[in-house]
């Protein structure tokens, strides 16, 4: 696992990965032999910084333009620094290995690891949005959240009308292919009233599938 993969990409994760790398780092300097200087003179001062300017940019009612692009600047000002911190705290023979398990750090792996089989599928839901046109909202059936999950690359749906309800989804043949959510249908206006059957399962980077999901129905607007 690289540095830039233990770097979370939103905000809100990263500042809590940061916090606690920093919080480690910093009452250990001595015990984990780390370069003073160089955390007291930039290490130190970009992660005040990237503290100073994600507060002032949390509430939503006070954020402008020029406080977001104060904190994407202070984040690309300390990502750097933090990657840095990350590769030595990894390969420091003076921490132990509780130490390393509370910091999320793991060893360099030179071997190559199969990613793991998706087991979860995209739970949807299915709003009328105006004539002719549906919105799709998905979450992943284990985390319930929208973020898809590690290694999935996108969403493939298989959508169909038919006169009765389809006993699996081998029996949807249309199929698309989304890497975003939300998705929209639009069918043509003839369509209106006609029920359409719906089903979902998630695709990774090496275009291995994930489980179907349940088949849905919807009734076109």
């Amino acid at each position: 696992m690289s540095n830039r993969k233990m770097i979370p990409r939103k905000d809100a994760d990263f500042h809590i990965t940061q916090k606690r790398l920093r919080t480690a780092a910093d009452a250990n300097v001595t015990q984990w032999a780390l370069d003073q200087q160089w955390m007291t003179n930039l290490f130190d001062p970009a992660a005040d910084l990237w503290d100073t300017k994600y507060t002032a940019y949390l509430p939503p009612l006070t954020r402008t333009p020029l406080i977001t692009a104060e904190k994407k600047a202070a984040r690309k000002a300390y990502e750097p620094l933090l990657s840095m911190l990350i590769k030595g705290l990894r390969v420091n023979p003076r921490l132990t290995e509780d130490q390393r398990l509370e910091l999320g750090l793991k060893d360099y792996d030179t071997t190559h690891t199969q990613p793991p089989v998706l087991h979860s599928w995209p739970v949807a839901v299915v709003t009328p949005v105006g004539p002719g046109m549906l919105r799709i909202d998905v979450v992943d059936s284990q985390t319930g959240k929208k973020a898809k999950p590690h290694l999935v690359h996108g969403c493939e749906m298989r959508k169909a009308i038919l006169p009765a309800p389809p006993k699996s989804a081998e029996e949807i043949l249309h199929s698309e292919f989304s890497t975003r959510t939300p998705y929209f249908l639009e069918f043509d206006l003839s369509l209106r009233g006609q029920t359409v059957y719906l089903c979902f399962r998630w695709e990774d980077t090496q275009g291995r599938k994930g489980p179907w999901s349940e088949i849905l129905s919807a009734i076109i607007p």
